[in-house]
């Protein structure tokens, strides 16, 4: 059996901007371009880059929480862009999603139990008694009491909330879980508990992560892979060592830069590389880059300098 897991094939989604009573199109965002990489099994690909370039995006477009306009998403063999929703509905059990906000990806009118059973039902997965014993085994796999099955989320921290999220998409046993910045609305200490949690189950079940964040410090505890994104593409990509040892883009080393030095006494590194704003991905500057090539990403270290 082969070790990869998914293959996304120049990933393109655009959102059109629409204007007037009659709804016409007056520009496009281009969101995703021509974006390809592969994630293996049992493997962290983290995609990092700035607010906008895309990566929360690419994420929910691979689950079709949001229509692509062109590409290829090999899932397990599977071509999973051109399903149905009822196709689609059924090959979510092998994916699941972390969202950003583990308060508002919960419904404040079910309690914690309910919601992680939810996707159990769903799936036909477990039923009775035997559902009851899975969200308490779940709920103690992250660290809760099984006792907190009957509270609603508002009675839980955001680190609580954020291990709720967790045993929800752990429930199925999915071979691939998207965390989109499953992270950031934490404090440090709490983010160390859950990228530690994240690492342990993904070594117990041989989960798969693709893990979006804009946090340097995060992606490099967590990753095996790294892709940085700009402007809806990719500009580099390669294994952890190769990205933070040896980046190769100007915008790798700028966001590499911009990570908060803790000794005071050191002064952080400036090579006055992308000082400008970022363009808008309405009207992108500097798209002569061609796309992505698979065999180029399948080598390994891959930059795109155009």
């Amino acid at each position: 059996m082969s070790n990869r897991l998914l293959e996304v094939k120049n990933l393109v989604t655009h959102f059109n901007i629409t204007n007037g009573i009659f709804g016409r199109t007056t520009g496009v965002v281009h969101a995703v371009d021509d974006v390809s990489f592969v994630l293996n099994r049992a493997e962290t690909l983290s995609i990092v880059g700035e607010s906008g370039c895309g990566k929360s995006t690419t994420g929910r477009s691979i689950l079709k929480l949001i229509p692509m306009k062109s590409g290829k998403i090999i899932f397990m063999n599977e071509d999973t862009s051109s399903l149905s929703s009822t196709e689609m509905q059924k090959m979510r059990v092998n994916m699941q999603m972390i969202f950003q906000d583990p308060f508002s990806s919960l419904n404040p009118r079910l309690t914690i139990g309910s919601a992680i059973a939810e996707p159990l039902k769903r799936h036909k997965l477990f039923s009775g008694k035997d559902l009851k014993d899975k969200v308490n085994e779940l709920l103690v796999r992250v660290g809760l009491l099984p006792e907190n099955a009957n509270r609603y989320p508002h009675e839980f921290s955001g680190g609580q909330r954020q291990r709720i999220c967790i045993a929800r998409a752990l429930g199925p046993k999915p071979a691939l879980i998207v965390a989109d910045e499953a992270v950031s609305a934490l404090d440090v200490t709490i983010q160390a508990q859950i990228i530690n949690l994240m690492m342990d189950l993904q070594d117990e079940f041989e989960i798969s992560f693709l893990f979006i964040s804009h946090d340097m410090a995060v992606v490099e505890r967590i990753s095996h892979k790294v892709a940085v994104m700009y402007l809806g593409r990719i500009v580099e990509i390669g294994s952890r060592i190769q990205v933070f040892e040896n980046p190769s883009h100007p915008y790798t080393n700028k966001l590499l830069n911009a990570v908060p030095v803790a000794d005071p006494n050191v002064a952080r590194k400036s090579d006055g590389l992308l000082n400008d704003e970022v363009p808008s991905p309405i009207k992108p500057v500097g798209y002569s880059t061609p796309p992505v090539k698979m065999e180029e990403v399948e080598m390994g270290h891959f930059v795109s300098l155009n």
